[in-house]
């Protein structure tokens, strides 16, 4: 009965602990000192950039000063698009489908609009940068 115990509330521990969210600063590459929301261009320096990770799952976030934001998740299945989420602010959610475009040139994850998207841009757009999350965090 005492090993049935200690298994039961061993496996409830386990159970219980679920993955660790870390989270640390991003940075825009290349040509980004600005960005476009909704038409609004922003200095790169005004919007808040965010990486987070829980397991495998790398997500970035951007938050410009009204509230609005973007996030994007690096697809786990090998594949390199992934669907670009802006909300808040005044507008109404969108889904950008397949509008990010993630590769990891220098070992540090991040993502630039599709480049063939161009139709998206009008939503958001990086000026030919890229937001990505550096390794050394």
């Amino acid at each position: 009965m005492r090993k049935i115990i200690i298994a039961a509330l061993t496996a409830a521990v386990v159970a219980g602990c679920g993955a660790k969210t870390e989270s640390w600063p991003g940075e825009f590459y290349g040509n980004a000192d600005k960005v476009d929301i909704y038409g609004q261009t922003y200095a790169t320096t005004d919007v808040k950039l965010l990486c987070s990770k829980t397991g495998d799952q790398l997500k970035i976030l951007i938050t410009a000063p009204d509230g609005t934001q973007v996030t994007s998740t690096r697809p786990n299945d090998g594949s390199k698009k992934a669907d670009i989420q802006v909300t808040g602010g005044s507008h109404s959610p969108q889904t950008l489908v397949n509008g990010a475009l993630w590769s990891s040139p220098r070992g540090e994850w991040g993502f630039e609009g599709d480049p063939e998207d161009t139709d998206s841009h009008k939503t958001f757009y990086l000026h030919d940068g890229s937001a990505y999350c550096p390794a050394n965090h």
